[in-house]
């Protein structure tokens, strides 16, 4: 880049750029997300209440995966121009046809100690949001998202121990 020039950058997107990166990562994302992701075996939060006077401790360990069924190809893009002339593109990602995982969960509070079994189910699971580029003061675009929706479907937390279950939904 020359000095005074602004940085910049084309970018072009076409229904035929969106059919061919969809149909790449029909073929790529399944494998990745089942193969290669990492995903840990054991897991554990913090959560606290009453203005952190009670804190409870959430230990998941010997955490297990089903293969997901994911839904690349119903990924839909809709580009529109605004009255003040933004770009803005509208995604949906109905991202995850069908997905479990079990785990033993401990759970340390004074209260209600448990130990058990848990099993969380995705179903549908689908992810929008919109946004529209901005070029910034030194000429590069931004992406500003304005709006994010996460659609659970009916996707379930199981439990063993009633009580957990009931605090937890």
């Amino acid at each position: 880049m020359q000095p005074g020039m602004t940085p910049g950058m084309m970018l072009r997107i076409d229904e035929k750029s969106i059919i061919n990166f969809k149909d790449a990562m029909t073929l790529f994302f399944p494998h990745y997300f089942n193969a290669d992701l990492q995903l840990p075996s054991e897991y554990g939060f913090d959560l606290e209440t009453l203005f952190s006077f009670w804190k409870i401790r959430v230990q998941w360990s010997d955490i297990k995966y089903t293969k997901a069924e994911l839904d690349i190809a119903d990924i839909d893009f809709h580009i529109k121009k605004d009255g003040k002339g933004y770009h803005w593109l509208f995604v949906d990602l109905p991202v995850m046809k069908h997905w479990e995982l079990t785990a033993h969960q401990s759970v340390n509070t004074w209260l209600i100690p448990a130990s058990s079994q848990i099993k969380l189910v995705f179903n549908d699971f689908d992810f929008n949001f919109s946004t529209y580029l901005k070029r910034d003061n030194k000429g590069y675009l931004d992406f500003k998202v304005t709006e994010v929706q996460l659609k659970f479907g009916q996707s379930y937390l199981y439990h063993e121990n009633w009580w957990v279950a009931f605090l937890m939904h």
